[in-house]
């Protein structure tokens, strides 16, 4: 029986893939699909003798791993009451020692304070990253206003700052001023046309009453040359010829009194031409002064700019010729903006330009 299951068993240092069950001399193994390894400390019989022996040894090391647990057992109990008597000896030691309820206050009051020197630690480590964060922030904010100072031309301290923005509210003033001017000069000017035709209208309509009053004048002295004749060649038709006079003095007294109205609607449309071109000559004169308080502001603030970009670019030098051609440019540009042909954002092009002239 025994010869049949060691025959069904595949023994080899390579796997037997047609066998059930294989074992190698190296202790490895296969039982199906079940694989292993397994290796003994050393050799041994597999006989009666062989196991009768071993489990004699067995029992022997038994025996002595019994004997040192008893001798370690009895180490351990005496450790316990050397432990229990030193517990009773330390009880005894805590009821007689002083009460230490100020120590420990202390101790309290101490830990309290690291707790609180901890705290107040980590608020000024925050304080300070809180501080580092907002000087980088001042750091790069103060470059950018630097670089925006440089590209703009302008000072980087605050008073010349506060000069530079003084000098721009008072152009701004007087571009306002002079933008009212311009309004009102655009206003005066269709009224005063207006006025100068209804002058015309008026001369024209004196002219024509004056000719009028020319006509009757010569038809009555004819009329009375008539008169004279006829009273010394026939004196029968002298009665008819008076109220033909008559008529004709009529004639002539209605062309006066119209001749007095042409002349006071002509006097009145002088007046009112008179007024409009006093308000046209005012207008004229505030723009005027407006346009020289506007070159003087654009002139110091040009000064006040142009002191920086001299010490940074002192070699470089404008000819007269060239100041000239763009003051004029700028002057034609000015009166551009005057008459009101310019938008908005063409003037303010222009404006540039002229500040870029006059640098």
């Amino acid at each position: 029986m025994v010869a049949k299951v060691l025959s069904g068993i595949a023994c080899g240092h390579n796997d037997a893939a047609d066998a059930e069950a294989w074992v190698s001399p190296d202790g490895r193994f296969r039982l199906g699909a079940l694989a292993g390894a397994w290796a003994k400390p050393a050799a041994v019989h597999i006989g009666h003798t062989a196991r009768a022996a071993a489990r004699a040894q067995r029992l022997a090391e038994i025996a002595d791993r019994l004997a040192r647990l008893a001798e370690e057992l009895g180490a351990v109990r005496a450790a316990a009451e050397q432990v229990a008597r030193d517990r009773i000896k330390a009880d005894e030691e805590w009821r007689r020692a002083p009460i230490d309820d100020a120590l420990r206050l202390a101790h309290l009051a101490a830990a309290a304070a690291a707790r609180e020197v901890q705290i107040a630690q980590a608020r000024l480590a925050e304080a300070e990253d809180r501080r580092r964060t907002a000087e980088e922030a001042w750091k790069i904010a103060r470059d950018r206003f630097v670089a925006d100072a440089l590209d703009m031309r302008l000072p980087e301290n605050l008073e010349a700052l506060l000069g530079v923005e003084s000098a721009l509210n008072r152009y701004s003033d007087g571009l306002g001023r002079l933008a009212q001017a311009a309004h009102e000069l655009r206003l005066a000017v269709p009224e005063l046309l207006r006025h100068r035709l209804r002058e015309n209208e008026a001369r024209a309509d004196v002219t024509n009453n004056e000719e009028r009053l020319a006509c009757a004048r010569t038809e009555w002295e004819e009329a009375s040359a008539r008169l004279e004749a006829l009273r010394h060649a026939v004196g029968a038709k002298v009665d008819d010829l008076k109220q033909q006079l008559a008529q004709a003095a009529g004639a002539l007294h209605i062309c006066d009194g119209t001749l007095a109205q042409a002349r006071k609607a002509a006097s009145a449309a002088g007046e009112a031409r008179a007024v409009a071109t006093e308000k046209a000559t005012s207008a004229r004169d505030l723009l005027q002064r407006s346009g020289e308080t506007r070159a003087l502001a654009v002139g110091k603030w040009q000064q006040f700019v142009d002191r920086p970009a001299c010490s940074r670019h002192s070699g470089h030098r404008v000819s007269g010729h060239e100041r000239a051609v763009d003051h004029r440019s700028c002057a034609h540009a000015r009166a551009t903006r005057r008459a009101g042909l310019v938008r908005p954002q063409t003037r303010r092009r222009g404006l540039v330009a002229c500040a870029e002239a006059d640098e």
